[in-house]
């Protein structure tokens, strides 16, 4: 009940209750914290033109490829049809930046050895003092990304938290 069926990755459920737990490490021992929002671009379009089982392979594909550019200890969900979240504890902006640059590059490789392109929206929120819960961090880091969306797309944001 805590995993996606399709691609393995912790689904919104099992996210926010693994992000929970990092959010209160984090606060207790006052180290950062990242989260980045992903969103693949207009990936409608991959499902219309090639059909739900392409797209189908195309998830499990980026999933993997997602997994496979995190750390172990990074919490990596799927919380929607093709958006997904990446906590990276006791990681600040600058190394997620680096994080999310081969996060980014790994899913468009990943998902073009399907013949398809997809590219990625990408919006990240760093703390050095994370909020009260994990709601907020989802919420700042899906702000940011719809920012990057308004923008144009095919980009990555990364922000420090107020």
């Amino acid at each position: 009940s805590r995993t996606d069926g399709l691609t393995g990755l912790l689904n919104g459920r099992g996210f926010y209750e693994a992000a929970a737990v990092e959010l209160a490490r984090s606060t207790r021992y006052r180290h950062p914290l990242t989260l980045a929002y992903v969103d693949l671009d207009d990936f409608k379009a991959t499902n219309d033109r090639f059909g739900h089982s392409r797209g189908d392979a195309v998830l499990v594909a980026v999933a993997r490829a997602m997994r496979r550019a995190c750390r172990s200890t990074d919490v990596v969900g799927r919380v929607g049809g093709d958006e997904f979240v990446v906590l990276f504890p006791e990681t600040g902006r600058g190394a997620a930046a680096t994080a999310l640059v081969k996060v980014r590059s790994h899913v468009e490789e990943a998902a073009s050895q399907h013949g398809s392109r997809v590219t990625v929206s990408i919006g990240s929120v760093s703390f050095a003092r994370p909020p009260g819960d994990v709601e907020r961090l989802v919420h700042e880091a899906d702000t940011v990304m719809y920012a990057v969306k308004a923008g144009g797309k095919n980009a990555l944001r990364c922000v420090e938290a107020e």
